[in-house]
């Protein structure tokens, strides 16, 4: 049995109206974040005045820290609407829109004769903690996963032998994500084209081919990067070329100005990071069989590559894992929607989302906790949240908990858009109650 291409792309809207509900959530309930918000809402409005798009600046001064993308992207949209806040705002959010539809068509196109696949991930994707948080926020990234995800859109029509216009299409998003956030796009990128031979094994047949696409790719980014950094360095002075020009990238590699931190750091922060699907009992099970799915190889690949390689880089944050997020998404739908003889029937039991429940639970009494109780208000963070939020919490708490006592055998495609619902809701929920 077949399910309609129109079913599968319905669940790319429903999860894309969540991220909607995140967005608008976000930026009606609390004010821009000091310091990144702040900063960058700065140097697009000093572009607005100086009507300079070639040299960002920052009180006056050249700013080589970040590419132009984002603030002409603000620009461009204050020139429909004239200078206001809650449309800048709205950027960020609008990539993280059309992020999260791509990672439904991305599922389609590793899981062709897997539906179920491509209704769960999107749902899985705007649900992890770490991009309802930072999704909203105005910063770089959301840029730099859309543009990460169209090249791997790309990468799989190249493979799929659709030729140089795959590669071309390739090489102009990458070179659109060296300008939102420079060559960072090629940690994301680069290491599972690479190995396409492991994932894809009809490659091994056309190696010069591919790599030749590779190299052109990289070619059409390189000049697309270089028809605005050139320029602009002429144009900025010596300094800010140096900096634009190598500062930055190699000084983030090799010993960053900020943000340094140990090989290890993201270890203890991945579990944090991919909650709440990180806690589900099925993704764990039967993990031998991961490997035997070209898709599962895809996607291990692409979070494995990029892992790897920010640990190596001095500079870690947390967030510098979103353009990865959407890999754990797919291989977390591929998992949940795997048949197996533990799981016949293919559904998620009680015992699968047990831990999710009753975290849930207890995340819903933290307002009361932090306010009222002495132990929790050492951590300074009594006041932040309201006590009414506890009521609506608790209320998506129990519907997080309503699997365990209805269906015991129900679909995972139902299952993970309950979950996903509730814990959206829940985050608008606490970014509402915010007090400022």
């Amino acid at each position: 049995m077949t399910t309609s291409p129109h079913v599968t792309r319905k669940s790319d809207w429903q999860a894309a109206i969540l991220m909607l509900m995140l967005a608008i959530t976000a930026v009606v309930s609390r004010p821009l974040l000091p310091v990144d918000e702040t900063r960058y809402m700065g140097v697009a409005w000093e572009m607005h005045q100086s009507g300079d798009w070639l040299v960002s600046h920052r009180n006056g001064e050249p700013y080589s820290d970040k590419p132009p993308l984002l603030f002409w992207l603000i620009n461009l949209i204050w020139q429909v609407t004239g200078v206001a806040e809650y449309p800048a705002r709205l950027v960020s959010p609008l990539a993280a829109v059309l992020c999260v539809l791509l990672t439904g068509q991305l599922a389609r196109k590793l899981w062709p004769q897997r539906p179920d696949v491509g209704r769960c991930a999107p749902f899985i994707h705007v649900s992890l903690f770490l991009w309802m948080f930072f999704s909203p926020v105005t910063m770089f990234d959301m840029l730099l996963t859309l543009f990460t995800l169209l090249t791997l859109s790309a990468v799989l029509d190249a493979a799929a032998g659709r030729g140089w216009r795959a590669w071309l299409w390739a090489g102009v998003v990458i070179g659109l994500g060296i300008l939102a956030k420079g060559p960072v796009i090629l940690v994301h990128t680069l290491p599972v084209t690479l190995a396409a031979p492991w994932w894809h094994p009809d490659i091994r047949l056309r190696l010069i081919r591919w790599y030749g696409g590779v190299l052109a790719a990289l070619g059409i980014a390189a000049s697309i990067g270089l028809s605005w950094a050139l320029p602009s360095a002429h144009s900025g002075g010596e300094e800010y070329a140096q900096d634009l020009l190598w500062g930055q990238t190699a000084g983030r590699v090799h010993d960053s100005f900020a943000h340094q931190e140990p090989w290890w750091f993201y270890l203890p922060v991945l579990p944090l990071v991919l909650l709440p699907w990180v806690s589900v009992r099925k993704l764990w099970s039967s993990p031998v069989a991961v490997l035997s799915d070209p898709g599962n190889r895809f996607v291990i690949g692409w979070l494995g590559g990029t892992l790897l390689i920010l640990s190596l880089v001095s500079g870690k944050q947390a967030y510098y894992l979103l353009p990865a997020l959407p890999a754990f998404a797919l291989l977390a739908a591929s998992r949940f929607t795997t048949v197996n003889a533990e799981d016949p029937a293919g559904g998620f039991q009680p015992r699968d989302t047990g831990l999710l429940r009753w975290t849930g639970l207890l995340v819903a009494l933290l307002p009361l906790l932090f306010n009222h109780v002495a132990l929790f208000r050492r951590l300074r963070l009594d006041g932040l949240v309201s006590d009414w939020t506890v009521v609506p919490l608790f209320g998506v708490a129990i519907v997080l908990c309503r699997p365990a006592w209805r269906q015991p055998h129900r679909p995972v495609s139902s299952a993970v858009r309950e979950i996903a619902v509730a814990n959206v809701v829940f985050v608008c929920v606490l970014v509402a109650g915010l007090r400022s």
